[in-house]
């Protein structure tokens, strides 16, 4: 045997070429086994290989955190910067997506599981672009010191990038993704179910029971001053009275008791069949009801959670405001008392999709103004039927006008809709807001997504032949999948922190949407930029025009890099010298 060491681009990890000649060797297992043995072999090496890589982008997070916090420019902490924060926050996020997929494709090989080939090829394809991407970001925070032979720092990229190249390469396991999605038959509803939960399987036993007929496609449009059509307003008051609609909440308000992971699968079966509640229905089933049940009296859970489980309410929601929309704290809306059990509110809210036909609103309003911003806030339930409310639609760049803005002239609310204690609105909107970044990304389940669904589409119309609509579709089904096992493993690891987890998840699902939309107009441009006058505008077209929803609602992608970057690395937060002041005395809000 010949050995001949080689210099290598990672010097850490020394490699050689060998030359047998005549050697001895002896047999292990069975002649002409070795094939199947190595796929194996190869499998649990990859996997092992995406869990280090996963670790060095995670280890190139915290030793630029570390820089960052400890380095002073301009008189304060360089992590102060939002530039610098901001940057930080997305290394973040692939770290945190590259361990989930790491963490994935390990636990579906323990377990023997079917998708766990596709898995690891996730994980390989998401740990590696993260390694390298996070090495060289760290490079580029740590500055000129970065850059130096003495800093640890190029032993980090030069790992990465040898790391992607040691098994496989970049765009094989991107390849063997499309492909495998390509040659799998796309999911109908006809199909297995996204899971195999004892809950999905009787969500089965009772849809064979009591799905009724008229629910397939768009249908008819519901009737002047109704929210459904006759057969969904049937089927939704159906699948609320046996607890699917909101199958987390407690069985006493019209839930089934079930766990989040159960719950999740539930949701995404009846989405994947198309019986689920509308967009409409999002702020009360995902945002209202569960406010309610942490915050609520006996009394208030009683009254809105079973008619909103049942489809009989609709609820909007009126936080932001036209000087409040980020900075939500800053809210001018006033609630005054009046006769000791009454509440006096004056003010305007804006971007609330839905309020021309809700029946009630979830309101922050500012009931003291001599404390400091965050805390003279209250929370109220608003019937939208109260004298003094008026809702004004305002279009929007699809020629929609899904939002509305709200104003509130002498509205006199009951102190018997005020939601948590006075002057608690602050926690009581953070809990909502954490339920609509929640939400907005989707339930914990692994499975076919967007991705799969835009594969499908380019493959019909010929589209998947396009090298540039091929890998960016190969790419997003890498980071989709990435994002659903983060989902999933945030579900089943209950001490981490749920808020920021749910930030970043926020904002990968939101740049996801975003993607989905460039690529359906790319995909078959000739049918997007123009269409016949008195035809519909097309489905890819809209997806184009609601890209940007997302990266909005919910709190803005910025606002999430902010929270990532102080609530999870600890940065510094921007300076806000009028912090603690009475909010009636603050130089600007």
């Amino acid at each position: 045997m010949h050995r001949q060491r080689l210099a290598t681009l990672d010097p850490t990890r020394p490699l050689a070429n060998l030359r047998l000649s005549h050697a001895a060797a002896r047999r292990v297992g069975a002649p002409g086994a070795a094939t199947a043995v190595l796929a194996q072999v190869h499998l649990r090496a990859t996997a092992l290989l995406a869990a280090e890589q996963a670790v060095l982008a995670e280890q190139c997070v915290a030793l630029t955190r570390r820089y960052l916090l400890d380095r002073r420019q301009f008189g304060r902490q360089i992590g102060a910067f939002q530039a610098l924060k901001h940057r930080l926050a997305d290394a973040a996020v692939r770290a945190e997506l590259s361990a989930s997929s790491a963490w994935y494709a390990i636990r579906q090989l323990a377990a023997g599981a079917a998708d766990a080939e596709f898995a690891v090829t996730v994980a390989a394809a998401a740990c590696g672009e993260a390694a390298v991407q996070n090495a060289a970001e760290m490079i580029q925070l740590h500055d000129g010191i970065g850059y130096t032979w003495e800093h640890a720092a190029h032993l980090y990229l030069r790992r990465a990038k040898s790391d992607q190249y040691l098994l496989d390469t970049p765009s094989a396991h991107h390849d063997r993704l499309g492909l495998a999605v390509v040659e799998t038959p796309s999911p109908t509803t006809q199909s297995a179910p996204v899971t195999d939960s004892p809950a999905v399987a009787e969500l089965h036993a009772w849809l064979a029971a009591n799905l009724i007929d008229g629910l397939a496609g768009d249908g008819p449009p519901p009737a002047a001053g109704e929210k459904y059509s006759p057969a969904r307003r049937d089927w939704y008051r159906r699948l609320g009275a046996a607890g699917w609609s909101t199958p987390t909440w407690p069985v006493q308000y019209g839930g089934r008791g079930l766990s989040r992971d159960e719950g999740g699968a539930v949701v995404e079966e009846l989405r994947r069949r198309g019986l689920d509640r509308p967009e409409e229905d999002f702020v009360g089933i995902w945002l209202a009801g569960p406010t309610i049940l942490q915050w609520g009296s006996d009394q208030q859970r009683e009254t809105y959670l079973r008619p909103l489980a049942l489809g009989e309410h609709r609820w909007c929601q009126l936080f932001s405001e036209p000087g409040a929309g980020s900075d939500l704290a800053s809210l001018a809306t006033s609630a005054v008392p009046i006769d000791g059990d009454r509440w006096l509110v004056n003010g305007q809210k804006i971007w609330s999709s839905f309020a021309n036909t809700a029946d009630f609103g979830l309101l922050m309003a500012r009931t003291d103004p001599t404390l400091p911003k965050h805390d003279g806030i209250t929370y109220f339930l608003l019937d939208m039927r109260t004298p003094g409310v008026e809702v004004r639609p305002l279009r929007q760049m699809t020629g929609d006008a899904e939002f509305n803005e709200m104003f509130l002239t002498d509205v006199v609310v009951p102190d018997s809709a005020r939601l948590g204690p006075r002057g608690a609105g602050w926690k009581v909107g953070i809990s909502t807001l954490i339920q609509e970044r929640n939400s907005l990304t989707g339930p914990p389940v692994v499975g076919p997504g967007v991705a799969d669904q835009l594969i499908a589409e380019a493959l019909d119309r010929g589209a998947w032949h396009n090298a540039d609509v091929r890998d960016r579709l190969q790419r997003m089904l890498v980071d989709e999948r990435a994002l659903q096992t983060a989902s999933l493993r945030a579900s089943v690891t209950p001490d981490r922190n749920p808020g920021a987890i749910d930030s970043i998840r926020k904002l990968v699902s939101a740049d996801l949407h975003e993607r989905a939309g460039r690529i359906r107009v790319d995909s078959r441009p000739e049918l997007s930029l123009d269409w016949p006058i008195d035809a519909e505008m097309p489905a890819g077209t809209r997806s184009f025009l609601e890209m940007k929803k997302y990266c909005i609602a919910g709190g803005t992608s910025e606002i999430q890099r902010n929270i990532i970057a102080e609530r999870v690395l600890g940065l510094p937060r921007e300076p806000d010298p009028d912090r603690d002041q009475p909010f009636n005395q603050r130089t600007s809000r």
